[in-house]
């Protein structure tokens, strides 16, 4: 299935249409296009590359673990290495002064099989184009013809001739892939005898009838527009020299030989031509196709004319070459190319009429066909850039390609899409690639020391030996020991600036080394990798796969330009790997792999060689060694081939320094060998030399013309080779001495001194590690360590050892100690400490014995000391021995037994928290039969206690009746519980306190009469004080309940609101009551009570009325305690005078009137006239009813509530009042009085109503006098009303309505709500209502009224005794109400005048 990517790809709006597509018909070639596609491109994806991923220790050493992983990875060819994640080395490169010119690479001229079909379609295009004519590529089968494959099959099955023969075309048909039964091979024929088979001919150098035809008018449509390339042309260009190339003289040519090659003709192009941008007219970029990366074209690019300049006069010599004739000029062609003339019928064969275009003779298309094929290579772009400009221009290019942003692009997606590319001859897609950039001119990556304003972080880096700067040289490299510039080899990093599809191609690193590479960051780098044990059969592969490469090109390989689909290769048994390297990675290649590969996008690498030990030949010697074998046979060599050289007639020689000149100018010419101790040159070509073999491959040239060019002369050699011969000579007497040392047969003889000497004589005499070196350092930290070891041991052994001493450095086992030891008497050396470790390892086997005989004894037989004793010589010895813990958990045990025997010896009891503790100890111990039987009796104990104080919890906590049953059956079982239980003191003490508040609640349930409340209360409050619950108390407190409830009621109705008095005020705040006393004392105690507080009013009103009226006098009154001022009340109990801003007075304190007062409060109807001051009147004084409920709902309680007999009394003595009062009203002279004063009453009644109605007449008179139709009618009416003209004749501006219905709306109550005068009505002016009482009886009834002031109950007969004996009052002298501010007094003397507002 085709991704969307992928449409996109393969869509018309994504890769444009091929070169040969016809700019007329853009429809149709996109059609030939889409039909060219339908072919779905397959690619298999390799297998992956293995992938490391070192640890902290691993990664500490690179080249120790490449050489670890070595067996695994060079399999592949190639690695990935993924550091650890917190290795994250700094982006050093200044990117704003990074400036560089990248390499331009089109993509399908990379892969060899597509190269080679190009140059043929070129060299075809070029013969057709040479003869007047442009090469269309046919289509078969709804894509283009592959006129490459065409030819070569055609030429493997026998050449045209035989194929037609032999009717041979359905198998070639066949072999191309076309269908069988369509006719193909007719067509495949008709089109190779049209377009290849003339070439043929030519080539072979035969003449042939070329037909020019004129196809028709479909097929020119059908068939496709070829561009070509022009790599021919492109293999000229030399890229600018650099003094750190990679690779070796890739592009020296001769220029004569280009010179000799070129056309005489010049083509001068127009200036606007020349303006234009010269790197595209390089680059062939004015055909069809997909564009240059960073190219816009957006000028139209305008046809090439040409301009035929000549060397000598056209006209001067105007004949034919082939007759030597000048007639029929009309007849006679002129060759565009050396400017020749020729008859069309003197043509082999004869022209039938005149070519269109550029027309060349015989002579010019041999010699344009048959030019050499030049070495490929890529050129360089004209435009230079920075980071930013090629990161933007990539990141457009491949955002634009897809048609998606960069990062949302699949990497399998652009791998095959990029192998698709390469093997394609109708997409051109170029990019470019900042390859090979020197960091020496641009800077590392990677920070080192030399960096400026390095960073305190980045130090860590700079000094890493995964830098790349520091790699190739570190210890253990090769590289390290070398100073010479090694030709190709990257001792310094090299940088990559890749873009999408940028490539690097198939290539091994020169002189087979090693290469890492580091991607610093960007997107992702695509690998292939071949094992360097299959290098053979990649190169056999890649040369027959394209064999005219190599032909003209035998090193194509070392150049790096050239790549092969990896399919090709696996096909032929070449194994292939990839791998995707991303930022942050490392990808390693091993000796001699051939790996290639391409960049997924935008990103930064960067990349060097280096050569660990095992890359020499012989890497398991040393450095001299292996050079001194290597010189012996250059010597030998060399001295042969200059005896050659001499013999052959050179005579000429000169010294040449060849480690200064560059890699360039000192390989050979023939084999690329980089020459050293001597090579060849000759005078006709001074630049070019030859190595020793190929002196005669160089020129022509005779020997006396040759010079050899030396570095050292034989004389020197000798001695070169001596001096090396000295130091492998040392260093072989030191290996003797060093393999005898180590030799296991052999007695040992040396100590660690003399080890150390040894190493010490390889270090000084600067011998190359190798791995007889590596084994003496190991023999050497072996010892080392040996000794240490001991010496940790001799200085634990010395320590003073505690049961608790765990400050051992080293803890050996028996098993490491006995094989310590062994490793002692196995070391290289002698060891004198080994003493001490043999009597260690004695001490040790004695422990032993001794812990296993006391292991196998049971608990109870085991002796404390002994094992105290076995445990202290275990802990003293720092070994590991498996029975130490044993022994200490044996000690443990036996404690704990111990522990467990003493608890039981003691008399106390044992409580939770000791049995708690010792089964945790005993848990924690290991298990033993002995100890579970003691555990199971803990257990058991526990357990019992725990449900125990559960149950107890419970019993605490329980509402049930019989709880002290339960308690007294708990505290049965605590009794036979051998433990001490916490609660069980507590359930006991709690059950006494229970019964001891029983107890009381019976003696006070067996007395004869029901407890006080304050008593019972008290019982109550220590009842809920007990721990247990008790059902009793509940009872007790609902009793108690309903006995405040019936308080709370009574103090409801006696109380005031606000008051501060309580309810047991009102008789008993001076009697005390007891449990003891029985009703009837009860009641003799309230009687004389009674009888003082009788007393003590008496002579509290005789006090008050002694005291006199005078303000001179000082006498004190009212609650404030001062003297007379303003309004004052007398109160009718105590006598004494309240002012009306201290105490609350009656309304009748209010008004001005002075008058009788018994007047005034018959006015009244008596109410609000009688004063009780607040120390008289305390409570509401209820009525009688109200109290009679209140006793009868004291009946039901079951507690004695004083306030409840007081109330008994009260009422007792309230009826008792009432009876006498009673009798009193019904003596026969107070009769009388009480008619009189209904009589009084009822005038006054009918006065008041009267004199309302009055009011209302003259308030309705005033309102119709307004009304002059009235008035009339008024003034007859107004002697009948009783109403006075003044009254009518009145303001008429003045409107009364209001003021009038209110006075009639008014009720009985005489008073405005502020009563400042009063309004009396006239019955009997100047008349006095007074009773006259006989003496007697009037004191007599004052002393019942004093008596019933004194009841806290309202009664009627008080309130008809009071104004009996208020209407019967002297008033001259006995004034209640003055107002002492204004001298008025309330008396008869003064008779009774209308206030001022009236």
């Amino acid at each position: 299935m085709t991704s969307k990517v992928e449409k996109q790809i393969n869509g018309n709006n994504g890769i444009k249409s091929h070169p040969g597509s016809s700019k007329s018909s853009p429809a149709k070639s996109g059609e030939h296009y889409s039909q060219y596609k339908e072919e779905t491109f397959q690619f298999e994806v390799p297998p992956e590359a293995p992938v490391f991923y070192p640890n902290e220790e691993e990664f500490q050493d690179p080249l120790a673990y490449i050489a670890k992983i070595r067996p695994i990875a060079e399999n592949t060819g190639i690695c990935k290495i993924k550091p650890p994640a917190h290795w994250q080395p700094p982006f050093a490169v200044d990117v704003d002064k990074l400036r560089f010119t990248p390499r331009i690479q089109r993509l399908n001229e990379l892969e060899a099989k597509t190269r080679v079909k190009l140059n043929f379609l070129d060299q075809i295009a070029k013969f057709w184009e040479l003869q007047g004519s442009s090469l269309k590529i046919p289509m078969v089968e709804r894509r283009a013809l592959d006129l490459y494959t065409l030819h070569r099959v055609v030429q493997i099955e026998g050449g045209f001739e035989n194929v037609t023969k032999d009717r041979k075309w359905s198998r070639v048909s066949q072999r191309m892939g076309y269908q069988i039964g369509k006719s193909i091979g007719t067509i495949l024929k008709t089109h190779y005898e049209r377009l290849l088979y003339p070439f043929d001919v030519f080539k072979s150098g035969k003449t042939v009838n070329i037909k020019i035809e004129q196809n028709s008018e479909e097929t020119e449509k059908a068939d496709k527009d070829y561009k070509p390339h022009g790599i021919v042309s492109r293999m000229q260009i030399k890229p600018p020299p650099e003094k750190n190339a990679r690779r070796s003289k890739r592009f020296e040519n001769d220029e004569s030989k280009t010179e000799s090659l070129a056309l005489k003709i010049k083509e001068e192009k127009p200036e606007e031509e020349e303006v234009g941008n010269k790197e595209l007219r390089r680059l062939q970029f004015y055909g069809a196709g997909p564009k240059m990366a960073g190219y816009d074209d957006k000028k139209e690019q305008k046809p090439r004319s040409k301009n035929v300049k000549y060397d000598f006069d056209p006209l001067a010599k105007y004949v034919c070459h082939n007759c030597n004739r000048g007639d029929a000029e009309e007849y006679m062609l002129l060759c565009d190319g050396c400017d020749d003339s020729y008859h069309t019928f003197c043509l082999m064969p004869p022209l039938s009429e005149i070519p269109k275009g550029d027309w060349r003779c015989p002579k010019c298309v041999a010699e344009e066909v048959s030019k050499p094929m030049e070495a490929f290579g890529f050129e360089q772009a004209q435009r230079e850039y920075t980071l930013q400009q090629f990161g933007e221009m990539a990141d457009q290019f491949k955002s634009e390609y897809f048609n998606m942003p960069v990062h949302m692009v699949p990497t399998g997606t652009v791998e095959r899409e990029f192998w698709r590319i390469v093997s394609s001859i109708d997409e051109d897609v170029t990019v470019e690639y900042g390859a090979d950039l020197h960091t020496m001119d641009h800077g590392s990556g990677f920070p080192t020391k030399s960096s400026s304003n390095l960073f305190p972080g980045d130090k860590e880096y700079a000094e890493s030996s995964w830098n790349l700067n520091n790699l190739p040289v570190l210890e253990g490299s090769v590289l390290g020991y070398i100073n010479a510039d090694i030709s190709g080899m990257k001792v310094v990093p090299w940088m990559y600036v890749g873009m999408c599809f940028a490539t690097f191609c198939w290539h091994n690193e020169d002189h087979w080394s090693y290469s890492i590479n580091y991607l610093h960051w960007g997107e992702a780098k695509t690998w292939y990798g071949v094992p360097g044990s299959k290098a053979e059969s990649f190169e056999e592969t890649m040369k027959s796969a394209a064999p005219e490469l190599f032909h003209s090109q035998p090193d194509l390989l070392h150049q790096l330009v050239t790549i092969m689909n990896p399919n090709i290769l696996m096909n032929a048994g070449v194994p292939v790997y990839r791998t995707d390297q991303h930022a942050g990675e490392f990808v390693v290649t091993f000796p001699r792999a051939y790996h290639a590969g391409f960049n997924q996008g935008y990103n930064f690498a960067e990349a060097v060689n280096f050569a660990p030990a095992d890359w020499l030949r012989m890497g398991h010697l040393t450095i001299a060694a292996a050079t001194y074998q290597d010189m012996l046979v250059m010597v030998d060599t060399e001295k042969r081939l200059r005896k050659a050289l001499l013999d052959w007639g050179v005579t000429n020689a000169e010294r040449e320094a060849f480690e200064l000149l560059p890699d360039d100018e000192r390989q050979c010419e023939i084999c690329k060998t980089t020459c050293f101790l001597s090579a060849m040159t000759c005078k006709c070509s001074t630049d070019v030399l030859v190595c020793l073999r190929h002196y005669k491959n160089l020129c022509e040239c005779p020997p006396q013309n040759r010079t050899l060019r030396y570095r050292y002369t034989l004389d020197e050699l000798p001695v070169m080779l001596k001096a090396l011969k000295l130091k492998a000579e040392s260093f072989d007497h030191w290996v003797a001495r060093v393999k005898d040392a180590l030799d296991p047969k052999t007695p040992k003889t040396l100590n660690l001194s003399d080890l150390k000497a040894l190493l010490s004589e390889a270090d000084g005499k600067k011998f190359p590690k190798c791995d007889l070196l590596q084994t003496l350092t190991s023999a050497v930290e072996d010892a080392e360590k040996c000794a240490s070891v001991i010496h940790q041991l001799d200085l634990n052994k010395m320590r003073t050892r505690t049961r608790n001493s765990n400050d051992t450095k080293y803890k050996l086992t028996v098993e490491e100690l006995t094989l310590f030891c062994e490793e002692i008497d196995s070391l290289a050396c002698i060891l004198e400490e080994a003493k001490s470790i043999r009597e260690l390892l004695q001490q040790t086997r004695k422990f032993e014995v001794r812990s296993e005989r006391l292991l196998a004894l049971p608990l109870s037989e085991c002796s404390l000391s002994e094992l105290e004793t076995c445990h202290q010589h275990g802990n003293s010895l720092c070994i590991e021995l498996p029975n130490l813990k044993l022994i200490g958990t044996r000690l443990k045990q036996v404690q704990w037994l111990k522990d467990i025997e003493n608890y039981m010896n003691k008399t106390d009891v044992m409580g939770l928290d000791a049995i708690k503790n010792l089964i945790q100890e005993g848990i924690l111990l290991a298990p033993h039969p002995e100890m579970e039987v003691e555990l199971g009796k803990l257990q058991s104990i526990l357990q019992t206690s725990e449900e125990w104080e559960q149950q107890a919890a419970e019993v605490l906590k329980s509402d049930d009746n019989n709880v002290l049953i339960q308690v007294d059956k708990l505290l049965k079982e605590a009794s036979k519980i051998s433990c001490f239980l916490p609660t069980e003191g507590h359930l006991f003490d709690s059950m006494k306190k229970s019964r001891d508040w029983l107890r009381l609640l019976e003696e006070m349930n067996s007395a004869e009469y029901y407890p006080y409340f304050s008593a019972m209360e008290e019982l109550i409050k220590k009842g809920k004080a007990l721990t247990l619950h008790l059902v009793e108390v509940d009872r007790m407190n609902d009793y108690l309940v309903l006995a405040t409830g019936w308080k709370e009621k009574t103090s409801r109705a006696f109380l005031r609101k606000n008051s501060t008095c309580k309810s047991s005020d009102d008789e008993s705040n001076t009697i005390t009551l007891t449990n003891s006393m029985d009703p009837a004392a009860v009641v003799a105690v309230f009687k004389d009570a009674e009888d003082l507080e009788m007393a003590m009013i008496k002579k509290l009103r005789a006090q008050n009325i002694a005291k006199s009226l005078d303000p001179s006098e000082n006498y004190t009154f009212c609650v404030c305690g001062r003297g007379l001022f303003g309004v004052m009340m007398q109160c009718e109990l105590c006598k004494d005078w309240f002012h009306s801003t201290c105490t609350q007075l009656p309304k009748v304190s209010t008004t001005k009137y002075t008058a009788n007062f018994a007047n005034l409060a018959l006015h009244l109807g008596f109410k609000d006239c009688k004063f009780l001051c607040p120390n008289c009147q305390r409570t509401k004084r209820p009525r009688l009813d109200v109290i009679l409920g209140l006793l009868m709902s004291l009946q039901k309680l079951y507690v004695r509530v004083p306030e409840g007999e007081a109330l008994q009394c009260l009422t007792e003595r309230a009826m008792n009042w009432q009876d006498r009062a009673r009798q009193l009203l019904q003596h026969s002279e107070l009769e009388k009085a009480k008619n009189k004063l209904a009589i009084f009453s009822q005038k006054y009644n009918e006065a008041a109503a009267r004199q309302r109605t009055e009011k209302i007449i003259s308030t309705e008179l005033k309102r119709a006098s307004k009304n002059p139709e009235l008035h009339q009618r008024v003034q007859e009416i107004t002697p009948y009303s009783g109403v006075t003209e003044e009254g009518v004749a009145c303001d008429s501006g003045i409107n009364d309505s209001d003021e009038a219905s209110r006075e009639s709306r008014d009720s009985d109550d005489r008073m405005g709500e502020h009563a400042y005068s009063l309004h009396l009505p006239k019955v009997g002016e100047g008349e006095d209502y007074i009773l006259d009482i006989n003496p007697e009886v009037k004191k007599q009834l004052e002393e019942l009224l004093t008596e019933g002031d004194l009841l806290e109950v309202y009664l009627d007969e008080t309130f008809a005794l009071w104004k009996l004996m208020q209407a019967s009052r002297d008033q001259a002298k006995e004034s209640i109400l003055i107002d002492f501010d204004d001298k008025i007094y309330i008396a008869p003397p003064i008779k009774y005048r209308h206030n001022s507002k009236s």
